[in-house]
């Protein structure tokens, strides 16, 4: 059905009569090439290419610039926008990753809360270490995020 509907609207757009413009934006390279066949005459392309990774960082400064503190480390936000531009150039990815990478850091932080809360409830002093590293007196294991290319979503 939808495709129905895309070839009657460019159809619409290059009958002789018509003042109708249409522009059709598709993150698919094909959706031409698909409508090909069923149409009489061929749309005007214009492809834009993906961000490199300078762009995508920069973008995301921009977006971070209005808070008012430092969200990420500047190597971390460098490193993120390399990924994403390796795997895609699509700063909807790049948002999606900081935004993944931020609910991790705030899950995090949400655990040393609950956890400092609970060794001064329990009469424990603060030894100057996260809480979560004080409680279990061994070093806080390395967490590692990973970014797949075909998703938004980063794995911990």
């Amino acid at each position: 059905a939808g495709m129905e509907v895309l070839t009657a609207l460019f159809e619409m757009a290059h009958a002789p009569d018509s003042t109708m413009a249409l522009v059709g934006v598709a993150n698919s390279l094909d959706l031409v090439l698909r409508l090909a066949p069923r149409l009489s005459q061929q749309p005007e392309k214009v492809t834009f290419a993906a961000y490199g990774h300078a762009e995508l960082a920069d973008l995301l400064r921009q977006r971070l610039r209005p808070l008012s503190v430092r969200v990420f480390e500047p190597a971390a936000l460098e490193l993120c926008a390399r990924k994403v531009a390796a795997a895609a150039g699509d700063m909807r990815r790049l948002l999606g990753a900081a935004r993944a990478a931020a609910e991790v850091a705030a899950a995090v932080k949400e655990a040393n809360d609950r956890a400092a809360a609970l060794l001064r409830e329990r009469g424990h002093a603060g030894s100057g270490a996260p809480p979560l590293q004080a409680a279990t007196r061994a070093p806080a294991p390395a967490r590692s995020i990973g970014f797949s290319p075909r998703s938004t979503r980063w794995s911990p």
